[in-house]
C-alpha cells in the first residue's frame, strides 16, 4: 500500500503526456487579440461609442472611438472589457468625458459597425454636434440635428424614451468621407486623456 501513490505518480504522468497538445510551433494568440473572424464590408468601421448621460437631466454626451488595429467587434469587445475591468485602454485612448461642476456622468459602452467616418475625438473640441445614436445589432444609425430639442422630438416619434442604444446626443466629432487607407496609417493618434473641468 505504501507504493500505491508513486505507482499512480508513475502512471498519471505519461498520460497527461499523451492528453497534451502536439505544439505547432506558432505562437498561442494573446488574451484579448482578434480572432479570424470575417472581415468587414468594405468602408465598415469599428467603433467604440461612449455613451455619458449626466444624471438626472436629458443632457447626453456621445463619443465615437475607432482604431485601425481592431477590424472586428471581437477585437473591440476585448478592448472594451480590458478597458471597463482594469481601466486601462491599449488602443483606445484613455478618456474622461467632460462633465459639468457638481454634476455625475454616467457611461456605457457599445461595440458597433457602421459607414459613418467620424473625426478623431480630441479633448478640446467644443461640443457643437447634435447626433440622434442608434445602436442596434445591424450597426450604428445616426441622424443629425440642429439642436437638442430636434433631436428629442425625433427620438420620441420612434420611441417612448431613450434607452442605452436610442439616445439624443452632443458630440464634437463632425463626420468626414473616408480617407484612402495609406493617409489612415498615417493619422495622428488621439489625445491620451481628458480631465472633467
Amino acid at each position: 500500500m505504501r507504493y500505491l501513490p508513486v505507482v499512480l505518480v508513475a502512471l498519471l504522468f505519461p498520460a497527461l503526456a499523451q492528453a497534451a497538445p502536439a505544439g505547432t510551433g506558432a505562437p498561442e494568440p494573446a488574451v484579448g487579440e482578434e480572432s479570424t473572424a470575417p472581415p468587414l464590408p468594405p468602408g465598415t468601421q469599428v467603433y467604440l461609442v461612449a455613451r455619458a448621460k449626466t444624471v438626472g437631466t436629458d443632457v447626453t454626451q456621445v463619443a465615437f472611438f475607432r482604431h485601425i488595429a481592431i477590424t472586428t467587434l471581437e477585437g473591440c469587445e476585448a478592448e472594451r472589457a480590458a478597458g471597463m475591468t482594469a481601466g486601462t485602454w491599449k488602443r483606445y485612448p484613455a478618456h474622461q468625458l467632460k462633465a459639468m461642476p457638481g454634476t455625475t456622468l454616467q457611461i456605457d459602452y457599445r461595440c458597433v459597425t457602421g459607414t459613418q467616418y467620424f473625426r478623431q475625438w480630441r479633448k478640446a473640441v467644443p461640443l457643437s454636434h447634435y447626433y440622434l445614436v442608434r445602436t442596434p445589432p445591424e450597426g450604428l444609425q445616426l441622424e443629425s440635428f440642429d439642436n437638442f430639442f430636434a433631436c428629442r422630438r425625433a427620438l420620441r416619434r420612434g420611441t417612448a424614451e431613450e434607452t442605452i442604444d436610442a439616445f439624443c446626443s452632443i458630440g464634437s466629432q463632425d463626420i468626414l468621407p473616408a480617407p484612402p487607407p495609406e493617409a489612415e496609417a498615417t493619422e495622428p493618434p488621439a489625445d491620451a486623456s481628458l480631465t472633467p473641468p
